[in-house]
């Protein structure tokens, strides 16, 4: 598995921080390699919502679904996808009160089989970079109200 955890303050309050990011569809507002996500089935940002993406990473596009396995309203929201390729997603989303807003905690932690496995510490930096971007453009998004 590789684990990657990113952290951050983001000036919005946590209730809309969470919200924000409970509901999967806004993943190509904040995060570059995401093109296009949709509610499949279920309540939106609800545990057992389905969601399909295309996400376009390490030269790859990447088109499957995720599942939300975890809400815990206001502080954390947990996915996990399908097998993709080298790729099965999943992670998790903390969001704690901080005296200038929200500390934010992104923590991809995505299985990797076959060939992945042996990229393991090319996707952990590459990942770890990408998450810093996905933190500043959640800022951007989330500050700009």
């Amino acid at each position: 598995m590789v684990d990657v955890t990113v952290t951050g303050i983001v000036r919005a309050a946590p209730d809309d921080v969470f919200r924000f990011l409970a509901d999967l569809e806004n993943w190509p507002r904040w995060q570059s390699d995401m093109k296009s996500t949709s509610l499949v089935s279920g309540e939106r940002g609800a545990v057992g919502a389905v969601y399909r993406y295309v996400s376009k990473a390490m030269g790859q596009t990447f088109d499957s679904t995720v599942v939300v396995t975890q809400v815990d309203v206001p502080r954390e929201v947990a996915f996990e996808g399908e097998w993709s390729r080298m790729i099965k997603p999943s992670g998790r989303y903390l969001v704690e009160p901080a005296p200038e807003g929200s500390r934010v905690t992104l923590n991809p932690h995505p299985e990797v089989r076959g060939v992945g496995r042996l990229m393991a510490p090319l996707i952990t930096f590459m990942g770890r970079r990408l998450n810093r971007e996905h933190l500043e453009m959640l800022r951007e998004v989330l500050d700009a109200g």
